[in-house]
């Protein structure tokens, strides 16, 4: 059983445009020293533009006070998911400190699925 938890449902898509446009890690390390080009400055604007697409893409219509907290909540999904997701899982998740607390034999483990992905097998 894999359970996704909310700031993983709203990171993806900013971790999936990320790949898309800059590359896979690597390529974006490589790229983050190296000096700034046209085409850098290019994918650059283009990965925040679409990060703000989905940002305000939550709104839908809506009256301007609505729009008012959209445009906040859209500012708080940009920032976090965009520029401070590794943060937010270290310091605001709870679950890896809630974990330790509430195991037990039965107790359901929430944990990245990656045997499937074939990087480790449980025994």
């Amino acid at each position: 059983m894999r359970l996704r938890l909310p700031q993983t449902v709203w990171t993806d898509p900013f971790l999936l445009v990320e790949r898309q446009i800059e590359g896979d890690r690597r390529d974006r390390l490589k790229k983050m020293n190296a000096p700034l080009t046209i085409r850098r400055i290019a994918e650059i604007g283009a990965k925040h533009a679409v990060w703000l697409l989905i940002s305000f893409g939550t709104g839908g219509e809506a009256s301007l006070s609505a729009w008012t907290w959209i445009t906040v909540f859209a500012g708080t999904t940009y920032g976090l998911a965009g520029f401070a997701r590794d943060q937010v899982c270290t310091f605001m998740c709870p679950w890896p400190r809630l974990q330790g607390a509430i195991w037990d034999p039965d107790a359901i483990e929430v944990q990245q699925a990656l045997h499937q992905r074939g990087f480790y097998s449980f025994q």
